[in-house]
């Protein structure tokens, strides 16, 4: 698994990860946690926001991007590549996707928190 985080000093965490789905496949993923006191509508709407970053960066690819919500714990989510072909090369490609959204975007979504 590569893990990589984006963190303020306390609260809101974006982190990148590779997850193995139920088919044993890889996800690459970004984490998002508000941090307690966040809302499911802030969580969803921080989700979305990466989301269509990861889309406008994904020109030509061929994943799907995805997004669930942990709906027992409103202040985490994740977005992840449903991967076409789930090749190494693939998911290094969307792991690069990530890391670019997580490097340029980090504190606009986590500002999701604060509501601005």
């Amino acid at each position: 698994m590569t893990t990589a985080k984006r963190r303020r000093t306390s609260g809101p965490t974006m982190t990148i990860e590779t997850v193995v789905n139920n088919y044993g496949l890889a996800e690459p993923s970004i984490r998002i946690d508000l941090g307690a006191g966040a809302t499911s509508r802030q969580t969803k709407a921080a989700m979305h926001l990466v989301a269509a970053r990861v889309e406008l960066l994904s020109v030509g690819a061929s994943w799907c991007v995805q997004t669930r919500d942990h709906g027992f714990c409103e202040h985490k989510g994740r977005v992840y590549l449903e991967l076409a072909s789930a090749t190494a090369e693939e998911c290094e490609r969307g792991l690069g996707v990530l890391r670019a959204v997580v490097e340029r975007d980090a504190s606009a979504v986590l500002a999701v928190r604060a509501g601005t």
